[in-house]
């Protein structure tokens, strides 16, 4: 065997990993631009989030000068740089965070749009993580999905917060806790760190299966759920400990430098929502991504290479009746129908879907899971 075929053999071996599914699903379901836009939204829902919250902790312990500083301290190690510390370093002075004002009316009013506001990001998540699943639609009421995305949030909320204080005890500023309670053997504070260190694993695993399962509404086989939870977990929980110098590398850049502490925030969600994405890819554990071989199996030298009811033609297309996006259709030559005829019946399971023209038949053959789609009528 040649240096070519060696390599070309490596290159088929690599392709069927499960590592390198996951990344051709998180690329074809556009994970990147998903996370993108999820950290976009997450921007303004993180404001809405702050207002409540600090509005809240402000009316009941905000007295305490001390606690508001810790407070301060774990939000800022979750979300580096967002609000203003007592060194006068940070983004927003947590003072204009407070609702005040108003009657109680217009007040429930700005609470009601800044909770809406909150949770619609959860939303747009959940349909990014349908789509690394392939799970095109949900099929939820819309009150089940609003409760969904509500419980998400407050499940984010807190778990954010448990995890950020993990973190922080991990960090310089546990060291300093741990001495100050009378922890001070240095082999017993790397012991207690490691402990911390898994708690914050757990925590933040639990955290993606709870948002994969509730709000993207993926049903995930026991053990991929739990492996797959685990690892984001672990990158989630390493990006953290990490803190500012993740995102320190930003303000390196000169075009950045300006407005370095916001898009450091921006960075870092879009980071966030990259882990957790892929996670939900590997989770997947997607059949390999068939590669068409041909032009015409996609109509892609057609005018139009699209089903559009412009060309009542193209509907008899075969497309997903979801998303209307074309499937691979290869015609079967007259001499290779008779001789796989019998193959196809035995490794392929064929499912049916009808168009406005009539009759669309595809599947999936065999272990391979590689999806076909092949004209024809479906026999009863």
């Amino acid at each position: 065997m040649n240096i070519k075929k060696r390599v070309a053999l490596l290159i088929e071996r690599l392709q069927d990993r499960r590592v390198m599914r996951a990344v051709m699903r998180y690329s074809t379901a556009r994970g990147s631009l998903l996370a993108g836009g999820v950290a976009y939204s997450a921007l303004f829902a993180m404001s809405a989030a702050l207002t409540i919250c600090w509005s809240i902790f402000m009316a009941t312990l905000g007295r305490n000068f001390n606690l508001r500083e810790t407070v301060v301290h774990n939000v800022n190690a979750a979300i580096p740089g967002i609000l203003k510390d007592s060194t006068g370093e940070g983004i927003i002075d947590p003072d204009t965070l407070i609702v005040v004002g108003g009657s109680w009316i217009t007040t429930i009013i700005a609470i009601a749009v800044l909770v809406w506001s909150a949770i619609s990001v959860m939303d747009g998540l959940g349909i990014a993580i349908s789509a690394m699943f392939g799970i095109n639609t949900r099929m939820r009421k819309s009150i089940t999905n609003i409760l969904a995305n509500c419980a998400g949030f407050t499940v984010l909320a807190v778990s954010i917060a448990a995890s950020s204080f993990i973190s922080a005890m991990i960090g310089k500023a546990g060291t300093f806790i741990l001495e100050f309670i009378g922890v001070g053997d240095s082999s017993t504070r790397l012991v207690l760190k490691h402990l911390l260190f898994l708690g914050a694993i757990v925590i933040d695993a639990a955290l993606i299966m709870f948002i994969i399962r509730y709000v993207g509404n993926a049903h995930v086989p026991i053990k991929d759920f739990i492996a797959g939870a685990l690892i984001g977990g672990l990158l989630l929980t390493v990006v953290r400990s990490l803190g500012t110098t993740v995102v320190a590398s930003v303000s390196r850049n000169p075009f950045l430098a300006p407005f370095a502490a916001l898009a450091a925030i921006l960075f870092w969600f879009n980071l966030a929502s990259r882990i957790l994405l892929f996670t939900a890819a590997f989770m997947a554990n997607p059949p390999r991504l068939y590669v068409p071989e041909e032009h015409e199996e996609l109509h892609m030298k057609s005018t139009p290479n699209y089903v559009t009811r412009s060309v009542p033609e193209s509907l008899g297309w075969p497309h997903d009746p979801l998303t209307g996006a074309l499937l691979p259709y290869k015609p079967p030559k007259d001499d290779d129908v008779g001789a796989d005829s019998q193959k196809q019946g035995e490794a392929t399971h064929t499912s049916a879907t009808l168009n406005g023209s009539g009759a669309i038949l595809w599947g999936c053959a065999g272990e391979s899971g590689r999806c076909i789609a092949s004209g024809g009528q479906p026999s009863v």
